[in-house]
C-alpha cells in the first residue's frame, strides 16, 4: 500500500480507563489500510518535533472518512500531555499505513490462531474483529490472550467477550498483572506467559504478539523454543513507551 502523508483533525476523545485515551480522527483524504497496520503522526510543540506510531484501532471499510486509535498516557509525556489538553479540531500530520501485522484471507486460515497483546498493543486485533469472526466460520481455532496491570485498566472486553460467547472456538483470556482476582473462564491474575505455557499448540498455528517488549520476547522464545513453531509462524510487533 502506498504511504500516505495527510492532514487529520481530532473529532472527539474519550477516556477508556485512568490511562487510555480513544481518539478519533477526520481524514483529509482516504486512507487504504488492512487491519494489524499502524500510522505515525507527527506535529511540533514549542520548537520540538514530535512523532508517535499507533495501530488503527478501526475495522477498515470502503468509503472510510475517519479512524480511531488508542493511546496510553504517561505522565509528564511530550504526546501524553498533547492528547490530554487537545480539543476537537486539532489537526495533526499522518504518514502510513505501515506494518506487517496482518492476517492472510480468511480462505487461507491456519488451523490455530493465536493472539497475545498487552495493553494498547490490543488496538489492532480490535481493528480484526470483523475478521476473526469470519476465521470463526471457517472453523479456526482462536486463542487471545489479553494483559492488563488490573480490571481499572481493562478495556475492549465486552466485544471479544461476546465473541467468545458466540463460538466455543473461541477462547479468550485476561490476565492482571498486579491485581488477584477470582478465578473464572476469562479473568486470571499473573502474567499472559504464564497461561501460555500450557496451551496445546497446532503444528501450523499462526501466532500475533503486540505489546511489551518483554512480553513479545518472551513469548517469541517460547513459541520457537517450547512449542516448536518456525519464526516464520510469528508475527510481532513491540509497543515502545515513548514519553
Amino acid at each position: 500500500m502506498d504511504i500516505l502523508n495527510q492532514k487529520v483533525t481530532l473529532l472527539s476523545k474519550i477516556p477508556l480507563t485512568p490511562r487510555v485515551l480513544w481518539l478519533r480522527f477526520q481524514l483529509s483524504e482516504p486512507l487504504l489500510f488492512q487491519a494489524g497496520q499502524f500510522i505515525k503522526l507527527e506535529w511540533d510543540i514549542n520548537g520540538q518535533h514530535v512523532a508517535r506510531n499507533y495501530s488503527i484501532a478501526s475495522p477498515p471499510y470502503q468509503g472510510m472518512t475517519s479512524f480511531s486509535l488508542v493511546a496510553t498516557l504517561l505522565a509528564n509525556g511530550v504526546a501524553s500531555t498533547q492528547f490530554q489538553f487537545a480539543q476537537p479540531g486539532w489537526q495533526t500530520s499522518l504518514k502510513g499505513p505501515y506494518g506487517r501485522l496482518l492476517l492472510p484471507k480468511a480462505v487461507e486460515c491456519p488451523s490455530q490462531l493465536i493472539l497475545v497483546a498487552t495493553g494498547t498493543g490490543i488496538a489492532p486485533f480490535y481493528a480484526m474483529l470483523p475478521d476473526l469472526e469470519e476465521y470463526l466460520k471457517c472453523g479456526c481455532h482462536v486463542d487471545l490472550f489479553f494483559g492488563v496491570r488490573n480490571s481499572e485498566e481493562l478495556f475492549f472486553f465486552y466485544p471479544f467477550k461476546v465473541l467468545a460467547e458466540q463460538y466455543s472456538h473461541f477462547n479468550f483470556t485476561v490476565c492482571f498483572s498486579r491485581q488477584q482476582t477470582t478465578e473464572s473462564a476469562c479473568l486470571h491474575s499473573g502474567y499472559v506467559q504464564q497461561y501460555l505455557v500450557n496451551i496445546d499448540v497446532h503444528p501450523n498455528a499462526l501466532v500475533m504478539l503486540c505489546g511489551h517488549p518483554d512480553m513479545v520476547d518472551g513469548c517469541f522464545t517460547l513459541f520457537t523454543k517450547d512449542k516448536g513453531l518456525k519464526a516464520s509462524q510469528i508475527k510481532r510487533e513491540k509497543y515502545i513507551l515513548n514519553h
